[in-house]
């Protein structure tokens, strides 16, 4: 499946953790490895000072947005290059250095979305590692077994990639479909009534004081249709209306309140533009037939700063609909 940019950016927000604790992880090892030398292995100060101070800011901005990637390649990198300081005077570098590449191979591989960035920062750990050279071996005859190695570090840690990858993208699409269960309607696909009264305060609160509204529709007749034309022809009028109602609606919060009950909440315009919306909602629903029969809605509308509580708003808002029902249905009535 290809990744696109949102499934990348979400494939980051959950892999983000992980790699924040790996690369500290890797840091703290890097000095620990440093306090642990022999004490006739002398390093230049400047260099573990400047890989110190450059990890640290790196472990800093890995952690920001949009800086997870680029800080994630130079955090490695750096690794990589403090790792091969700590090695260099040991007579069993080869040896150290085998082993940093297999593991920064293989630990580094649940950090990158793309395959072709974990290669880029794989190989560069090897060139820094190897000090230039790709395949670093320490007898003469060994370079083929060295790059057989290598290659089999490199496709495992690919397998790993990969697999990490698709586990993550699963994740995402199983979480994905039990968020539209849990908050969508699966009739009209609108919010549910327990997403749009999570979403109702906030948006109600979010405007200025006089300027939220909110509008409880109903579809007049509704049980009409059911009996007259069957539930399927009732679950069509239902469709068409969150239809109808999307078209508009351009800014706000829509969701099925239950049954042939719908809520819409706006956070600016004031009445006016309530009265606006309730209007286009209005002609945009008579437009539409079930069985050569039009449909119609009446609307309820409410202030918020008329009253105490979302509750209050929802019970004005809902008095205002009785009255648009008993005045003839298919208008809309302001709560007084």
């Amino acid at each position: 499946m290809p990744l696109t940019q949102q499934r990348i950016d979400e494939f980051h927000g959950l892999i983000r953790p992980l790699s924040i604790g790996l690369q500290a992880t890797g840091f703290i090892l890097f000095l620990t490895g440093w306090a642990l030398a022999a004490p006739s292995y002398v390093y230049p100060w400047w260099e573990g000072a400047a890989l110190t101070a450059g990890g640290l800011f790196l472990l800093y901005l890995v952690s920001r947005p949009g800086w997870l990637v680029p800080a994630s390649f130079m955090m490695i990198w750096l690794l990589a290059e403090g790792f091969a300081m700590l090695a260099q005077p040991s007579p069993n570098r080869a040896f150290f250095t085998c082993a940093l590449g297999i593991t920064f191979a293989l630990v580094s591989a649940p950090m990158f979305a793309r395959t072709r960035y974990y290669m880029v920062a794989v190989c560069g750990v090897y060139l820094i590692l190897g000090r230039g050279s790709f395949i670093d071996a320490e007898v003469v005859g060994d370079e083929r077994w060295m790059l057989l190695l290598t290659l089999t570090v490199l496709g495992l840690g690919n397998f790993v990639n990969l697999t990490v990858k698709r586990q993550h993208v699963e994740s995402l699409r199983l979480r994905k479909e039990l968020e539209f269960i849990a908050f969508k309607d699966p009739l009209t696909g609108i919010d549910n009534r327990r997403r749009f009264m999570q979403q109702l305060p906030i948006i109600l609160q979010a405007g200025q004081a006089s300027d939220a509204c909110f509008l409880m529709i109903d579809i007049d007749n509704f049980k009409k249709i059911n009996d007259d034309f069957g539930h399927a022809s009732g679950d069509e009028a239902l469709i068409l209306t969150a239809r109808a109602m999307q078209t508009a609606l351009s800014e706000g919060a829509l969701g099925r309140m239950g049954g042939e009950e719908f809520g819409i909440a706006l956070s600016g315009g004031g009445l006016a533009h309530a009265e606006q919306v309730a209007a286009r909602l209005l002609q945009e629903v008579r437009q539409i037939q079930i069985h050569a029969r039009p449909l119609t809605v009446s609307i309820g509308i409410a202030r918020a700063a008329d009253h105490s509580s979302v509750s209050k708003v929802l019970s004005a808002a809902d008095q205002a609909l009785y009255q648009a029902k008993r005045a003839g249905k298919d208008r809309y009535v302001v709560s007084a």
